[in-house]
Order: C-alpha cells, then structure tokens, then sequence
C-alpha cells in the first residue's frame, strides 16, 4: 500500500522500455494495466485510463474531482533522479506523467519537485534549487503564488507556525471530495508543498 514507491517503479519501466521521449498516452497505458492499490487522483486517473479516456484527459478536472490531488508530487521523485542535474529534461518528463492523474495544480507539484531534484545535484544553494523549481511553474497559477506567498513569509522571518496560518488562511480551497467535507483533510498539491 505504498503508492508513492510503486507508481514511480510503474513510470521508471515504462522510461526504462521506451526512452525519454515516450508519449504520455504511452505512460497512460502502462498505468492502466497495473493491479496495485491506489487513492485519489491515482485511482480516478487509472479507472479513467481503463475508461479508454486517454491521457492528458485521465487526469483532467473535467473528469476527475482529484486533478489537483498530492498524488503525482508524491511520486515524481523517481524522474528527478532519473534526470541528474538536467533539470529541463526532468521539468518535461513530469510534465507528460503528471497528466496521467492529475492536472493543473496537481501536475505543477510533481514538475516543482522533480525538477529540484534534478537541479539538486549542480546547484550550489537551496534557492537555486527552489528557483529551478519555479521555473516549471506559470506563475499566475495558485501554485506558484503559494510557493511565492511561502518565500515571502521566509524573508519576512516569519517561523513557519506563522507562515503555515497565513497560507491556510489565504489558500485552503481542496477540491478533493475528502478535503471538501472534512476540515482535517486536506491534500492539495500546492498547499501540501
């Protein structure tokens, strides 16, 4: 029931099977024929997969309630590493798998963590490795401005207790079914970053 380790093992054989250019409908198939357990934004991609609904719109908000889910940020830390110090390369490729489950804000989480990963390995200071990060990021999206409103509380020396209240405050908005009804639950990409 480890879904952040077996979904990067899923993505990685497909890499692994059919290079760095694979198609995301390609990601999409391999995901599709997996039996393991999955959650959220990772069980609606693949039953929309297994639908014959292909990926970028398996993860798309119109037709799951999860697009915006933690799922694929959990799970790209594979890809990163996969694409040591290539950070562009790393940036592309989580681009593609996101949409496998998720969307917009969703996506965004796995290509801001896959690319620092990526980036980690040549950059010389963790604000180049966050900046790297960015990089991937529209920055009129929620999930660039909460990472920007995140920074700000850090240079404003906020602790991060103060800076945890003032982003919940400003950004709780979880589009997860979970997330909506229960207060204590939320799992939202950009606020889970």
């Amino acid at each position: 029931d480890q879904d952040d380790l077996y979904v990067d093992t899923t993505f990685l054989d497909c890499l692994k099977e059919n290079g760095p250019f694979t198609d995301w409908t390609v990601y999409g198939e391999y995901f599709g024929e997996t039996e393991y357990n999955l959650w959220h934004a990772n069980k609606w991609g693949r039953d929309n997969v297994r639908a014959g609904i292909e990926t970028p719109w398996s993860g798309h908000y119109t037709n799951t309630l999860h697009s915006d889910d933690i799922d694929w940020q959990i799970e790209c830390d594979a890809i990163g590493m996969a694409c040591l110090a290539q950070p562009e390369v790393a940036k592309e490729m989580a681009w593609r798998i996101g949409h496998v489950m998720n969307y917009g804000d969703g996506v965004y989480g796995g290509v801001y963590v896959a690319t620092m990963y990526a980036a980690a390995f040549t950059a010389e200071s963790i604000d180049e490795i966050i900046e790297a990060g960015l990089s991937g990021i529209p920055a009129e999206s929620q999930f660039y401005q909460v990472q920007q409103d995140v920074i700000d509380c850090y240079n404003e020396g906020l602790t991060w207790e103060e800076a945890w209240y003032v982003i919940d405050e400003k950004w709780t908005n979880d589009r997860c079914p979970s997330g909506l009804y229960d207060a204590g639950f939320n799992i939202d990409a950009k606020m889970n970053s």
